[in-house]
């Protein structure tokens, strides 16, 4: 006989239960999940697109930053190849190097072998006893003495410098090369500006401080002192910061130029044949037609120009205008013309006669529209029309 199954045991239990009727939800109750639900995926779509666009943001800020980094190194990069290629370029060349020479770069002199050596700005060149060498530069040709000390300057648009503190250099300007720059041999002493010319340089001691003594060879030179101009050397002649412009008198195998001509003009009777026609012709005089210095110009020349600067420094503004312009009208061909016109409007302006300062200023600007007063001069000549 089978016993009836006791309530408490596991089989009844789920038998009685798999009896029992679930419930179905309502049906406000089903809308209201399915509003849950639908509400959680459109936060769940809604944070997965928020999600990637700040993805996105990152991946722009990223590629912005690479970029930016790009264009940084590139900018560092033309930047330093910029600076490379502005950096000091090479001024002058160095050669024919004999005995001890220094070469003193960013503080630092090295000896120097026979080998051709760039020079850039700032750097100083040192020459032993019994050294020698040569610099190069665009337009001119130095050969640097023995016990001589220089320093090279960046050449401006205006000029080449050389700064001799001591010693020797000879100096040959090529004339014909295309370029309007100068070449200053600076000295403690004094300033020599050339554009064309060969003459020597050299710098001495003297008690306690230096002599600058100039020779020129061929061409002409101005000799500045204090931004003042002291003389202006020809061919032949000498000039030293302890005293006077002095002349040497010409040899027959190298008379000067201006000479030279006079000379062939003043021969030219002699060596022509013995007719009637030719010694009645004046032709031998052709010579002086070209536009040539007499001898013995240059000294009045020198005198005037000295007088006015004279006048020019004592206050005397008027009587140094007088002095150039007589020096103007006189030797129209001289040398001294292009600075005693820039003197004389100086002077004029000075001496409050603003509307001839401005007329000669002008002048000057029709003679020299390249000339190193230009700007002064345009300026000046402006001045009346406003």
């Amino acid at each position: 006989m089978t016993r009836p199954p006791m309530p408490s045991e596991p089989a009844e239990l789920l038998r009685q239960l798999a009896q029992e009727n679930l419930p179905s939800p309502p049906e406000d109750s089903s809308a209201a999940r399915r509003e849950r639900l639908v509400r959680g995926m459109r936060e769940a779509i809604d944070r997965s697109a928020e999600t990637a666009e700040k993805r996105r943001r990152l991946r722009r800020i990223v590629a912005a930053v690479s970029v930016a980094a790009c264009l940084s190194v590139s900018v560092l990069g033309g930047m330093l190849l910029r600076d490379r290629a502005t950096a000091p370029d090479t001024v002058a060349g160095l050669d024919r190097v004999s005995g001890t020479v220094v070469l003193t770069q960013d503080g630092r002199g090295n000896v120097v072998g026979g080998a051709e050596r760039g020079l850039h700005d700032g750097d100083a060149v040192q020459t032993a006893a019994g050294a020698r060498a040569r610099l190069q530069t665009i337009k001119a040709s130095v050969d640097v003495s023995e016990s001589t000390e220089l320093r090279v300057s960046r050449p401006s648009a205006a000029e080449e410098r050389i700064t001799l503190r001591r010693g020797r250099v000879d100096v040959s300007v090529e004339k014909s090369i295309d370029t309007q720059r100068a070449v200053v041999v600076e000295t403690p002493d004094a300033e020599v500006v050339v554009r064309g010319t060969v003459f020597d340089v050299r710098v001495e001691p003297r008690e306690g401080a230096t002599n600058t003594h100039v020779h020129v060879t061929r061409g002409s030179v101005w000799v500045l002192s204090q931004g003042v101009q002291v003389a202006l050397l020809s061919a032949g002649q000498s000039w030293s910061s302890a005293g006077e412009v002095r002349s040497q008198a010409p040899t027959a195998s190298a008379p000067p130029p201006a000479a030279a001509s006079v000379a062939a003009a003043e021969r030219a009777p002699a060596v022509a044949p013995p007719t009637p026609a030719v010694s009645a012709s004046p032709r031998p005089a052709k010579p002086a037609k070209a536009p040539v210095r007499k001898p013995g110009t240059l000294a009045e020349e020198n005198r005037l120009f000295s007088a006015g600067v004279e006048a020019r420094n004592r206050g005397d503004s008027a009587r140094a205008a007088e002095l150039f312009a007589e020096l103007l009208a006189t030797y129209p061909q001289s040398t001294l013309r292009e600075v005693a016109q820039v003197e004389r409007f100086r002077a004029l302006k000075s001496a409050g006669q603003g509307s001839r300062a401005s007329t000669e200023a002008r002048r000057y600007l029709a003679e020299h529209p390249e000339g190193a007063a230009r700007t002064e001069a345009r300026d000046l000549a402006l001045e009346s029309q406003k």
